[in-house]
């Protein structure tokens, strides 16, 4: 959603935040996603092909550092673009909002990133679950 005279429209805001996600519109499969921003009421995503249609239902996909069972958020599209496509969840599990705490309040991004990377992730409860 666009800003209305420099304010957020958004109930819940997003933050800058690149993950490497998945759509699932229908029977199709979009990989290779990543977010651009991502908040508790949504997220954008980039898509490498077109994104699917406004209003249509998809499942994003964020996919865990370990491979193991992706968090899965049911969303609505509410808008596409040629670039991607912004998300409204409409639902989340509760291991998945869990996850969504711990990565809104916790990320930083890569750059930030050093060699006290380890400690920092044991301190906070294991954050590095996010490629």
């Amino acid at each position: 959603m666009r800003a209305v005279r420099g304010k957020e429209r958004r109930q819940s805001p997003r933050r800058n935040i690149e993950i490497g996600t998945t759509l699932i519109y229908k029977d199709l499969s979009i990989s290779e996603c990543r977010t651009r921003d991502i908040g508790f009421g949504g997220a954008f995503v980039y898509t490498p092909t077109s994104a699917p249609p406004e209003r249509a239902d998809v499942k994003m996909l964020l996919i865990r550092r370990d491979k193991t069972i992706p968090l899965i958020f049911k969303s609505e599209v509410i808008q596409s673009t040629n670039k991607g496509a912004a998300l409204r969840f409409q639902e989340v599990s509760n291991e998945a909002n869990e996850a969504l705490v711990d990565l809104l309040f916790s990320w930083q991004p890569p750059a930030a990133m050093t060699s006290a990377k380890p400690a920092a992730i044991k301190a906070t409860g294991g954050h590095d679950i996010w490629k």
